[in-house]
């Protein structure tokens, strides 16, 4: 991998200037000019840009990006440079800001490097692939060691995605006109001393699911129904306690993946038996509620199963549809699909007579650009 050297006096990691924000470095209101976009010898920072305030509506987990952490990489594919990696930002107010790994907490600051040839261009790519808090483990969002990938347990976490390219554009005409390709320090001065619209021209993260979302909605068939589930004093007699999805073939289901953080691609590389859903016991009530938070699925063709277990005064069981141990569950026409969501419910009739039914309720497309949640920066 190509290296380029930068000399700072303040702290330095690969080739980036880690330091607390300060006035003069951080962003400014849009009718003032910055001193770092004029002053070639201020270091210019790196500023995610803004996304629009509205959130686009999802059943998938993550619906909002507010306090959602994530690992961010700089790299210029073509001069094979990494300006940075492993570093980690998390969404304020529709706003990516760095955190430091050393508290999990503290903002900070970072900088183009100072000189900076123009043909070093970066994207910025970043990913979600847990949802524990760099404050609990600082390696978190680590990328595999030597590599531009990160691999991830499949299950529990709304696995999310980005990528910022730039957009080339031109200052002056004729023989004076330049045309700056960015990311880096000459890109974004040129940009915010020459054009009105220069907030287009930050790095903008549009994060994608990466997963299908499964869920499982528990629902007493009738009030009748649902009065005999408790007992005189309103304790509980019936209650989901467990739910597992398994393949419906005889492969197993992947439990661990690996994404390519440059391509957004993920491949799975290790199976399960089957994946469980995380929740404690539930009571069937006339309100259909979701057991767990829902689980995520690698996208797929394959038809699934799923199979749940009741306890109820004479003892725990797993119910069966006859064709296997649990419940069939179809593939939609073109498979579990990446970026959408799936809501099944079980239905419970009467204690004396328990019988099991399991319906699909409509899912929906997300409703812009394929599997956009929100662009944030």
């Amino acid at each position: 991998m190509k290296r380029i050297s930068y000399i700072f006096t303040a702290v330095v990691l690969t080739a980036i200037v880690l330091a607390p924000a300060c006035s003069k470095d951080s962003p400014s209101p849009k009718d003032e000019m910055p001193e770092w976009a004029t002053d070639i010898t201020k270091e210019v920072p790196i500023i995610l840009s803004t996304g629009s305030p509205s959130i686009v509506k999802t059943k998938a987990a993550i619906t909002s990006l507010e306090g959602v952490e994530f690992g961010v990489l700089a790299y210029d594919a073509t001069n094979m440079d990494e300006l940075f990696r492993d570093e980690v930002a998390k969404s304020v107010s529709l706003q990516a800001q760095f955190i430091s790994k050393e508290d999990g907490t503290s903002p900070i600051t970072k900088y183009y490097p100072l000189y900076n040839p123009d043909s070093y261009n970066y994207s910025f790519y970043a990913w979600h692939t847990s949802d524990t808090k760099v404050k609990v483990d600082s390696t978190i969002f680590n990328l595999d060691k030597g590599t531009h990938t990160k691999t991830f347990d499949v299950g529990q976490v709304d696995v999310l995605w980005a990528k910022a390219d730039a957009t080339s554009f031109e200052v002056g005409s004729g023989e004076e006109a330049k045309t700056y390709t960015g990311f880096n320090a000459e890109y974004q001065r040129a940009a915010r001393k020459n054009l009105s619209s220069w907030e287009n021209y930050l790095p903008k993260l549009t994060f994608k699911h990466l997963t299908a979302a499964l869920h499982f909605q528990v629902v007493a068939e009738d009030a009748d129904a649902a009065a005999t589930f408790v007992d005189k004093y309103s304790n509980p007699l019936v209650t989901l306690t467990a739910l597992n999805i398994s393949s419906g073939s005889d492969n197993d289901i992947t439990s661990q993946a690996t994404l390519d953080v440059l391509t957004g691609d993920i491949q799975a590389t290790a199976t399960a038996d089957s994946l469980a859903v995380t929740a404690y016991p539930l009571l069937p009530t006339e309100k259909a509620s979701e057991f767990g938070t829902g689980l995520f699925i690698m996208p797929t063709n394959d038809n699934l199963r799923v199979q749940f277990t009741l306890a109820v005064p004479t003892g725990a069981f797993t119910p069966t549809d006859g064709t296997g141990v649990g419940y069939a569950l179809s593939a939609p026409d073109g498979g579990f699909v990446a970026g959408k969501s799936y809501t099944y419910k079980i239905i419970i009739r009467s204690l004396e007579n328990i019988q099991i039914k399991l319906e699909l309720e409509e899912w929906n497309e997300a409703p812009i650009n394929d599997n956009v949640i929100a662009t944030i920066g």
